[in-house]
């Protein structure tokens, strides 16, 4: 086990923000996620994010802009692609030696979240579906 990580069970509430607090990146390399609330609270956290660009992923990170997505499937098979490690580590070490790119990633993120995934953001949002659905 390498002394710099954690392998954490279900964690929730203000236990979530103390683990990510002192982290300079989150990671969601998973090959299939619909809405993954790991890419929200780290939205939420400031923290920008290197995820596989699949499923659901794409909508809530900006490429460039609030993350990295990065290609770790064959767009055309669905399987894993053979150097998907070596994409992932590239991604994560362009962003652990890079500061100036890093920071601002996190504060595009937590702006994200704040601007489109907030509890007053999403509940504006509902309201209006059913104003115009009850106008109909």
């Amino acid at each position: 086990m390498m002394p710099n990580v954690s392998l954490l069970e279900f964690q929730a509430g203000e236990t979530l923000t103390t683990l990510y607090a002192p982290a300079d990146v989150g990671i969601m390399p998973s090959s299939w996620e619909n809405l993954p609330f790991t890419v929200l609270e780290g939205l939420a956290s400031d923290l920008p994010l290197i995820a596989s660009r699949t499923g659901g992923i794409p909508e809530l990170i900006e490429d460039g802009k609030s993350g990295l997505l990065v290609d770790i499937r064959d767009m055309h098979t669905g399987q894993h692609r053979f150097d998907a490690g070596q994409i992932l580590a590239d991604a994560i070490g362009r962003l652990a030696v890079n500061q100036d790119e890093r920071v601002p990633l996190g504060a595009n993120a937590r702006l994200r979240a704040e601007m489109t995934f907030s509890e007053s953001r999403l509940g504006d949002d509902l309201m209006d579906v059913f104003r115009r659905t009850l106008q109909r």
